[in-house]
């Protein structure tokens, strides 16, 4: 038994050591523990913190253009508004310094179109009858002057060969063929008479309302008369329909005086 006893120890320490280094080789083999982050304590909405890139050398990136939002934007030009330009193109022309020191009278109906600038009777609209040269609510003329058709025309107060066209309704309206000398800004003066206030009408060019509503004055009668002028109208040189169109009843018209816009009115 005693001899035993070194031979069993020998042995026993052998294998510790084989159990040892195998216990050993299995730990050098396991992958090490991953760290467990700190934990911080809640005190309020959490930032995301993101990692700083490293920094770039100097001069090894091409530089950016310059950002949309500093480029200066584009300053749009005003232009003034002005009446409409009716017909083939706008004003190109500049207006004369002067109206023709005589504005010429214009051809009477169913002799040719009127020249403008120039002046020309209210009774003198084209013929063609009801829906071409007028239109007119009630038949015959109740002035008994001038013309055998609807509208009422009477001999007016400014001279033997005068006359007015009266009697006149909303909606009723005259129509000229006239010819645009060349392309300008023009004003239309209307020699208009009424008893009493509200009164207006409008000029038309090719059916389109050019002027807006012209009111009438009060001058006392149908024979006491004044003027009523537009605003700037812009017209290309050419060919068209002109009509004074009623809005209300309670007037009279007489004449029409178109005229380059920087011309003083007649009197």
């Amino acid at each position: 038994m005693h001899r035993a006893t070194p031979v069993l120890l020998l042995v026993i320490g052998t294998v510790l050591a084989v159990l040892l280094w195998l216990l050993l080789a299995v730990q050098l083999t396991l992958p090490p523990p991953a760290k467990r982050p700190a934990v911080v304590p809640h005190s309020g909405p959490q930032v995301a913190v993101v990692p700083t890139a490293p920094p770039v050398p100097a001069g090894s990136l091409t530089p950016l253009p310059p950002l949309l939002a500093t480029a200066p934007a584009p300053t749009a030009t005003l232009v003034p508004r002005s009446a409409p330009a009716v017909g083939e193109a706008a004003r190109t022309a500049s207006s004369p310094t002067s109206a023709p020191a005589v504005l010429p009278t214009a051809t009477t109906s169913g002799r040719g179109r009127i020249q403008l600038p120039g002046r020309f009777a209210a009774a003198d609209y084209k013929p063609g009858g009801e829906g071409v040269g007028y239109h007119d609510w009630t038949k015959g003329n109740a002035g008994g002057a001038y013309r055998a058709d609807d509208v009422d025309i009477e001999p007016c107060s400014e001279g033997l060969a005068c006359y007015d066209v009266g009697w006149i309704a909303a909606g009723e309206w005259l129509a000229y063929d006239v010819q645009v000398a060349q392309t300008d800004e023009y004003t239309f003066t209307v020699r208009v008479a009424s008893p009493s206030r509200g009164a207006h009408f409008h000029i038309e060019v090719n059916a389109v309302d050019v002027t807006g509503p012209l009111m009438v004055p009060r001058t006392g009668n149908y024979e006491v008369w004044t003027n009523v002028v537009s605003r700037p109208v812009g017209l290309a040189a050419g060919s068209y329909e002109l009509r004074l169109v009623a809005d209300s009843a309670g007037f009279n018209w007489q004449s029409v005086v178109v005229s380059y816009s920087g011309a003083p009115s007649p009197g």
